[in-house]
């Protein structure tokens, strides 16, 4: 009886291997490789004030991770299938935390992290006048550094071109993506992009000043394949891209304000997040639910007919 078979379930689907993030929460909450994982989660900072309407329908995980309280609102207050809706902060700053990763004493220069399309999404702007504002920084913050996502490689000619190192973290599917992430983000003193995204998060927890600065690109969703986003948008149109924009649109800083440290603790849901043990006991708690059920269906599947009615009648009158 393959009660795990992949013909049977469809669980680390592939938006939860995404960037490493079941390899992180698999560690964080003790669950072996060889057993399904049973939490559904979102792959990375959003700006979205509302709940990804695919995201909804999804029948076979019962849990959701989310990273903040605000991500925890948007979910609880709409219909959905899941049994519990649980706030684990943000699970790159989990793993950083685990492995005591820290910006390296001799750090230099600064990473930029353009914006990335994606199969779905185009991200449009002009990337030579972006090289052109990276070249002004002054030499406090050289050598610079344009970190890529893999969607976007095909424009590293561009940069290399114009005297830019290019660097990548890897695929979304590169179980080194997280090693190789945090390799390329502490060996810098500054960070930067045309664009807020989780990589802002992630450096303030570094400790690594991170800035805005150059033309806001403009994403175009057309033929709209993303339902959950306009046919063309900016970042900055959503009530909290805007509030990021607010904190960090500020051009070249060398130091952390005190207000961004506050804004990036509550975004990341690091000091909202339930406490370890709590979600262990959670996750195994409706592991052993779930598990108990998918038995109990494949016990009946193979009974013959009568015993499968008389099973039905017992819970029926159990549940009454």
């Amino acid at each position: 009886m393959k009660l795990f078979s992949r013909n049977y379930i469809n669980l680390d689907s592939d938006l939860v291997q995404y960037y490493g993030l079941n390899i992180i929460m698999r560690k964080y909450l003790c669950v072996p490789k060889w057993l399904p994982f049973i939490a559904f989660m979102e792959h990375g900072w959003t700006a979205l004030d509302y709940p990804i309407n695919s995201y909804l329908e999804l029948k076979d995980y019962p849990l959701m991770f989310v990273d903040s309280k605000r991500r925890f609102k948007a979910y609880f207050n709409v219909k959905h299938n899941f049994k519990r809706i649980l706030i684990t902060g943000m699970p790159f700053i989990l793993y950083r935390k685990s492995e005591n990763l820290c910006k390296e004493i001799e750090a230099k220069g600064t990473v930029a992290f353009p914006s990335h399309g994606t199969v779905f999404l185009k991200s449009e702007y002009n990337i030579k006048e972006y090289c052109a504002k990276l070249k002004e920084l002054s030499s406090e913050f050289h050598p610079i550094t344009i970190c890529l996502h893999t969607d976007n490689m095909y424009q590293k000619e561009i940069f290399t071109t114009l005297g830019f190192e290019v660097v990548t973290a890897g695929t979304r599917y590169d179980k080194n993506f997280l090693i190789n992430f945090y390799n390329i983000l502490k060996r810098h003193k500054y960070s930067t992009s045309n664009i807020v995204g989780s990589h802002l998060f992630y450096s303030i927890d570094l400790n690594i000043p991170f800035f805005i600065m150059g033309e806001e690109p403009e994403y175009i969703n057309n033929p709209p394949q993303n339902p959950d986003v306009p046919g063309k948008y900016k970042i900055s149109d959503f009530l909290y891209g805007k509030e990021a924009y607010d904190f960090f649109n500020t051009g070249p800083v060398t130091s952390i304000s005190e207000e961004q440290k506050e804004y990036v603790e509550k975004e990341t849901g690091i000091m909202d997040a339930s406490n370890r043990i709590i979600l262990f006991i959670y996750y195994w708690f409706y592991f052993i639910q779930w598990i108990c059920v998918k038995i109990i269906y494949k016990i009946t599947n193979i009974m013959p007919s009568r015993l499968k009615l008389l099973l039905k009648l017992l819970i029926k009158k159990k549940s009454k």
